[in-house]
């Protein structure tokens, strides 16, 4: 989901859930970046003119490293202070927004709560002539995704404490200016309805596109139902996956757990969010099924952390476990355009999708083991 795509915007949406893809212009064949990008390469000697410029004065840069993204994002590390990462514009106006700066500033002013408060990143200094956004990396940290490769494991308490994270940002009061801005509410994340026309059909990424499309719209009927109860009533994440949640990897810190990249953030469903996170369990595990440290079973432990900040009956749990269902159709769709096949896992994301949409409680209980439920 991105900000970019807002209530009008249902084309947008059916291409970005539906596996249909225009490339813009300025794209090559068989690449997804600007030819030519001015970001390429990090200066670093311009970098820290640029940071002194927006009163971000640590020194000289010492080394840069670029990291994966949908736009440039880099660490920058100095002699004497601690690191900061740095993000550019997104090349495509389309996504292109200043999201996460205006959402880490709302949050900077209604988030009270010490806990919440702990988990936000600090935000240092953004909007500027050049768009550059500038935040306080976590020194010290690794993502939840690296911490579930190791063998043990993610640990209850930080599955526990980030729960409680979730809860209390979908339980802060949503301010005035968010819920009467239409600017605050992407898209429901789901079409109005999933039949191609053959002008998408044609623009299908992917070998097995025929099979992706064939397997969402065998369960239109339930997304159309999982639609028709979206609720947009607390700010949401809309991108809680594991890259996406630092831990403090010595465990001494007094806040253990960061979440980061807050670009798709806005008015949204509790539900999904939760939903974000039981279906990157589930991709993990089906991705690597003889690694112990993905099993979805762990999942209960979020969600009780959750009931600890905010009331979550059992049938918005049975909601969230459908949207878990949504994210393994589009996990199946990730390795469509990465890859240009579904391949085993693909293939197999899309009927545990399915089953999951078609039947939620059994899934759960299968998946994740009896206690999520109750």
């Amino acid at each position: 989901m991105t900000a970019s795509l807002k209530a009008e915007d249902e084309s947008s949406l059916r291409c970005w859930i539906m596996g249909v893809r225009y490339p813009p212009a300025d794209i090559l064949p068989g690449t997804d970046a600007v030819v030519g990008s001015a970001e390429d390469e990090i200066d670093p000697v311009l970098l820290g003119e640029r940071l002194r410029a927006m009163g971000v004065d640590r020194g000289p840069v010492l080394r840069t490293h670029r990291y994966m993204a949908r736009r440039p994002v880099v660490r920058a590390e100095f002699a004497g202070g601690a690191p900061l990462i740095v993000k550019w514009p997104h090349y495509d106006a389309d996504l292109n927004s200043d999201n996460e700066r205006r959402t880490l500033e709302m949050l900077d002013s209604a988030a009270e709560d010490p806990t919440l408060r702990g988990a936000l990143p600090r935000l240092l200094g953004g909007g500027d002539a050049d768009g550059l956004t500038v935040i306080e990396a976590v020194p010290g940290a690794e993502t939840m995704a690296e911490a579930s490769r190791r063998a043990g494991g993610v640990d209850g308490v930080h599955l526990l404490h980030f729960g409680a994270v979730l809860g209390l940002l979908h339980g802060l009061p949503v301010p005035g200016e968010v819920r009467d801005d239409p600017g605050w509410r992407p898209h429901v994340p789901i079409p109005n309805g999933l039949h191609l026309t053959p002008d998408e059909y044609a623009h299908g990424c992917g070998l097995d596109f025929d099979h992706y499309a064939a397997s969402l719209q065998a369960v239109e009927r339930e997304l159309l139902e999982l639609r028709s109860t979206w609720n947009a009533c607390a700010v949401v994440h809309f991108d809680p996956s594991p890259d996406n949640v630092l831990l403090d990897a010595a465990g001494a810190a007094e806040h253990p757990v960061t979440l980061i990249d807050w670009e798709m953030a806005g008015l949204g469903d509790p539900a999904y969010d939760l939903g974000h996170v039981l279906g990157h369990m589930v991709s993990g595990h089906l991705r690597d099924m003889s690694a112990p440290a993905s099993r979805p079973a762990r999942a209960a432990r979020v969600v009780q952390g959750y009931r600890l900040t905010r009331d979550l009956p059992a049938g918005e749990v049975v909601r969230a476990v459908r949207f878990c269902g949504l994210i393994q159709l589009l996990s199946a769709l990730f390795r469509l355009e990465r890859i240009g096949s579904l391949g085993e896992v693909g293939r197999l994301s899309l009927r545990v999708g399915q089953r999951i949409l078609r039947d939620p409680e059994a899934m759960a209980d299968t998946l994740f083991g009896p206690g999520l439920l109750r």
